[in-house]
């Protein structure tokens, strides 16, 4: 084995192996950037730019606003609110339709006709500074909420928390959950 080992490290062999080895490299740093930046959906770049706008999601928006109004009721405490959510944002892209019709009529040479209707219908979405054109937005429905409060424990602070939750989020009774934190 270390025969074979210093027979391909003489002369030419050994140059021959670092030329293969440069090559290699320049390869798989050339195949990075050409096969690396793979073609995103049309919608990547609308859901990449909420998510590095540093805005906070919805549900949690929901969460500080209730958190910081409980604070507020008498008899509450401290309060730590969860929102779940049915789903993501409903967003609807402005799309511009091109209809491409054609039609064909022939007749053979006993006098019967054909006709031919060619009918191709393509969707595009509209594109403004690089960015899909949103039409509509629409947040998403809330499914639950659980509140843990220091005054979980009282029935009266329990049933103004669930009246407060439904009236701002117009859930019903059943979706809301009080605890007591300990």
């Amino acid at each position: 084995m270390n025969d074979k080992l210093r027979k391909m490290f003489k002369g030419k062999n050994l140059t021959n192996l670092i030329v293969i080895g440069v090559l290699g490299l320049v390869l798989l740093i050339l195949s990075s950037n050409i096969f690396g930046d793979e073609e995103e959906p049309v919608l990547a770049p609308l859901v990449q730019a909420q998510n590095n706008t540093g805005t906070l999601s919805y549900a949690r928006q929901l969460e500080i606003r209730l958190e910081e109004a409980f604070r507020n009721v008498a008899g509450v405490g401290e309060v730590i609110v969860m929102v779940t959510l049915a789903h993501g944002p409903h967003i609807i892209v402005a799309q511009d339709t091109v209809l491409n019709e054609s039609s064909t009529t022939e007749t053979d040479a006993n006098g019967g006709t054909r006709s031919v209707v060619n009918r191709i219908q393509n969707l595009n979405h509209v594109i403004s500074g690089g960015m899909p054109l949103i039409l509509t937005e629409t947040n998403p429905a809330v499914e639950g909420v659980i509140i843990v409060a220091e005054g979980g424990g009282d029935v009266r602070i329990v049933q103004s928390l669930v009246n407060a939750t439904r009236a701002v989020l117009g859930i019903e009774a059943h979706r809301v959950s009080v605890l007591e934190m300990n």
